[in-house]
């Protein structure tokens, strides 16, 4: 389903990356010389490498969550048409792109019940697991709304 400028990422849970085998792939171009340039297509390669498992990596504590990323290759956008939004709180300001998954599998012929194994609600959210269960069914996703849990990840937002 995913093409072009998306991918999608299995997370890794790692104390750290100096295991990963970018390091060795960006200390060889280094020691061989390479033209660490963005026009050079090795380079472009690696750096959307980079970028797809920087923002798929994760601690340990989250392994349980068996979770996988839809990610965008910032170094390749011309054939990204999807425009950004902007979901403004108190909080922060974060921005995503709005993907029609449903019309992404019907082009591949797979329903998106089929795609999703479950859902698990992160530790540090507040949304209420019926709720969204609710709302999954009220959209035509009854198998889906079974599939919806709570992290048992131990990390949680502290008390202010």
């Amino acid at each position: 389903m995913a093409e072009g400028d998306l991918a999608l990422r299995t997370v890794f849970y790692q104390d750290d990356m100096t295991e990963h085998v970018l390091v060795d792939i960006f200390c060889r171009l280094v020691s061989d010389g390479v033209e660490l340039s963005s026009e050079n297509p090795a380079i472009r390669k690696v750096m959307n490498d980079a970028w797809t498992c920087s923002v798929a990596f994760k601690h340990p504590s989250f392994s349980s969550e068996k979770e996988v990323r839809l990610v965008i290759f910032p170094f390749e956008r011309e054939n990204f048409d999807v425009k950004p939004y902007y979901h403004i709180t108190t909080e922060r300001i974060k921005k995503y792109y709005p993907l029609n998954i449903a019309s992404m599998c019907k082009r591949v012929g797979i329903c998106l019940e089929e795609l999703i194994a479950e859902i698990i609600i992160g530790p540090e959210s507040t949304q209420a697991v019926w709720i969204l269960q609710d709302y999954l069914r009220d959209n035509g996703l009854c198998e889906l709304a079974k599939c919806v849990s709570s992290s048992n990840c131990p990390l949680r937002r502290s008390p202010k």
